[in-house]
C-alpha cells in the first residue's frame, strides 16, 4: 500500500537539484542512494486542488452521491442498516479514489533518519564512515590512514559527522569486544 502524504504531514516538496545542493556542503559525500538516511525521502504527494477539481467532476458525473452524502456522512452507526448504506460506502470509497497524486523527493521536519546497516560515506579527506550495526545507537567504524575505529553513536550524533566532519569524542570509542558485529569483533578494529 502507498502511503500519500500532503504537504500538511511534515513534509516538504524539494527538487533534485536543491537536495543535491542541500548536501554539497557536507563533508561526507551523500549520494542520492542514501538520501533516505539522511532525511529525504522518495514520496508519493496527494494535489489538494487538483484532487477537489478531479472529485468535484466525479461527483457531477455520480449526482447519487449528492444525494446519499447528507443522510449517510459521519452517521455510520445511525444508518448503517439502511437499505441504500451498500451503496452509499461503495460510492464514497470510490470518490476517495479520486485523488490526483505524483512522486516527488520530500524533506521531513523534523528530519527523519534512516540509517541501515551497510550505508557507507566518503568524506573529503579520505576518511571512510561506515555503519556496522543498528539498534538503541549506531556502531559506526571511522576508517582513515590506515587505522579503523568504532564509535556508538545515534543517528543525529551521526548525521551531525557527516555534516562536519566533526569526529565524536573518545567517550564514544568501542573496543573490539564490544562491537556487535561479529567481523569487528575478530578483525574490523584498530586498538
Amino acid at each position: 500500500m502507498t502511503v500519500i502524504k500532503t504537504k500538511d504531514d511534515g513534509w516538504t516538496e524539494i527538487s533534485v537539484e536543491d537536495a543535491r545542493a542541500y548536501y554539497s556542503g557536507w563533508f561526507y559525500e551523500i549520494r542520492q542512494a542514501h538520501w533516505p538516511a539522511v532525511g529525504i525521502q522518495r514520496l508519493v504527494f496527494m494535489d489538494a486542488e487538483k484532487t477537489r477539481v478531479v472529485r468535484a467532476a466525479w461527483e457531477e458525473r455520480n449526482p447519487r452521491y449528492r444525494e446519499l452524502h447528507p443522510v449517510f456522512f459521519g452517521k455510520k452507526k445511525k444508518v448503517q442498516h439502511l437499505p441504500d448504506y451498500k451503496e452509499w460506502q461503495r460510492l464514497a470509497k470510490e470518490r476517495l479514489s479520486k485523488t490526483y497524486t505524483y512522486s516527488a523527493f520530500g524533506l521531513s521536519s523534523p528530519i527523519v533518519l534512516g540509517f541501515q546497516v551497510g550505508d557507507l560515506f566518503h568524506g573529503q579527506d579520505g576518511s571512510i564512515l561506515q555503519v556496522i550495526a543498528t539498534g538503541q545507537l549506531l556502531e559506526v567504524k571511522h576508517t582513515s590512514d590506515k587505522r579503523s575505529l568504532g564509535y556508538w553513536i545515534g543517528e543525529v550524533q551521526l548525521a551531525e559527522w557527516l555534516q562536519s566532519g566533526m569526529i565524536p569524542d573518545d567517550k564514544y570509542r568501542i573496543s573490539k569486544n564490544q562491537s556487535h558485529s561479529e567481523i569487528a569483533k575478530f578483525h574490523e578494529y584498530t586498538e
